[in-house]
């Protein structure tokens, strides 16, 4: 289905694609959550098995994105699992199964054709050697013996002689074949959609695959632009659930230093919680940090990759937007722009309270500070009249009960910050309010929030200048 959509659209013929940008894609836990669940029995020295889980909406993302982008795989991953996880991408879009199905199903069709085979041999072979009398089998053993053996066998009940008859040999027969014609059937009908399979793969990702088989410095945990692009990557866009990869980058060509070229679209980790709790372990490197999920879970759907397909869709769209006004912009200013616009719409001004990090040293601006200030918000140090938002993740700061009592001023956890610039665009705030406590705690029952702030206040300061 997703070949012939492709065809339709023209996709097939690389010639007509004259205005494909270059996306770069990130497979592990933003497209798939793998897990690492043990070796293939008698194949220990040859695979190891993983369990893939598709993130929800990836066929609907690529039937979006694929007229729009010519997509190039980079991962942490080898090659040969970039390749694994690429043609099982394939495979799921157009429905086709597995290898292991496949090699399954070509297994109980050969255990099939062989008991056929054994059947016809034996009914051949009875019909050409008709069945002789009995031979007598005792020998030559004496008539002390024989008796000595009758005495014993006498207590011992009588033995049926199991026959069967031709008629039930062939209806046996009869079902062996249509059981193997049914077989046959979901195999051919199973390698059509196999070859369906490879053509998308191979149209989706040909040989576009970065991986640390081929860049040694992957494993020093380093995604670089230039890499793909030696002039810097300026008219592609990035996907991945990691940011620190590209902040570790020298010389990024946009972005401040210390921090991810401004071309990098984040997407929220993907997790899937069967793997965890049968305690699979995770491939290759560690997914990106998940500033949400700290909070109390909510139930919701993964709508990540609608998101993303969304903003891949408005970035296409203003990118040649402003080529037909033969403006030049770069996809990092576009995207920057796009940020800028999703909390501008109407003031918001954010004061943080209880989710800026307090030990280690950090490189460039605090992440949940930079996300604000990306998004067009006016972030404060202080608890002022101007602030609408208190963005915070427990209750019970200095800060948290001066917000509950401000009118108008709206008190939400990190997750929606968080939403807001996984879809860029605005979240409702409605579903991630704190309400106000029965009890509220006091200054002097908290006094490790009261230093939380003061010493936030400090960074904040030193930040902002």
């Amino acid at each position: 289905r997703a070949a012939k959509f492709l065809h339709n659209n023209g996709l097939c013929n690389e010639g007509d694609r004259k205005d494909i940008r270059t996306l770069l894609l990130d497979v592990t836990s933003s497209m798939v959550a793998p897990s690492r669940g043990g070796v293939i029995p008698r194949r220990a020295h040859q695979y190891t098995r993983h369990f893939i889980k598709i993130r929800p909406n990836l066929k609907t993302f690529f039937d979006q994105i694929s007229e729009l982008y010519e997509v190039q795989i980079y991962t942490a991953g080898t090659r040969d699992y970039a390749f694994k996880v690429s043609d099982l991408l394939s495979r799921y879009m157009v429905g086709a199964k597995d290898e292991e199905e496949m090699m399954s199903l070509r297994e109980n069709i050969k255990c099939l054709e062989n008991k056929l085979a054994s059947m016809e041999k034996d009914h051949d072979k009875k019909e050409n050697n008709p069945e002789e009398p009995h031979k007598n089998v005792e020998g030559n053993l004496s008539t002390e013996q024989k008796s000595t053996d009758n005495e014993e066998n006498s207590n011992a009940p009588p033995r049926k002689r199991v026959k069967f008859s031709d008629e039930c040999l062939s209806s046996k027969g009869d079902t062996l074949r249509m059981q193997l014609r049914g077989k046959r059937e979901i195999l051919m009908e199973a390698e059509k959609l196999e070859a369906s399979a490879r053509i998308l793969r191979q149209q989706l990702f040909g040989s576009r695959i970065i991986s640390r088989t081929d860049v040694g410095d992957l494993g020093r945990d380093v995604k670089d632009l230039k890499r793909a692009f030696p002039c810097g990557g300026v008219m592609s866009a990035v996907v991945d659930d990691r940011e620190d990869v590209w902040a570790n980058a020298k010389e990024n060509i946009s972005g401040r230093a210390g921090e991810p070229p401004l071309n990098l679209l984040l997407v929220k980790p993907y997790h899937c919680k069967s793997f965890t709790d049968a305690g699979y372990a995770d491939v290759n490197n560690v997914s990106g940090s998940d500033l949400s999920r700290s909070d109390v879970s909510l139930p919701e759907e993964d709508e990540q990759l609608l998101w993303t397909a969304d903003i891949l869709t408005r970035l296409h769209k203003s990118y040649y937007a402003y080529h037909k006004m033969e403006s030049t912009k770069s996809v990092p200013d576009i995207l920057g722009e796009m940020r800028r616009n999703v909390l501008r719409d109407r003031p918001t001004n954010i004061l943080l309270s209880g989710i800026v990090p307090i030990h280690g040293k950090m490189k460039g601006r605090p992440q949940v500070l930079r996300y604000a200030e990306e998004l067009g918000a006016k972030v404060f140090t202080e608890c002022k009249p101007e602030v609408t938002h208190l963005v915070c993740n427990r209750e019970g700061t200095l800060k948290f009960n001066w917000a509950m009592k401000k009118p108008k001023c709206v008190v939400v956890r990190t997750a929606w910050l968080m939403k807001c610039l996984w879809s860029l665009k605005r979240i409702s705030e409605d579903s991630f309010m704190f309400h106000v406590p029965e009890n509220p705690t006091t200054e002097s029952e908290n006094t490790d929030a009261s230093s939380d702030d003061d010493f936030e206040a400090e960074l904040e300061k030193e930040m902002f200048g």
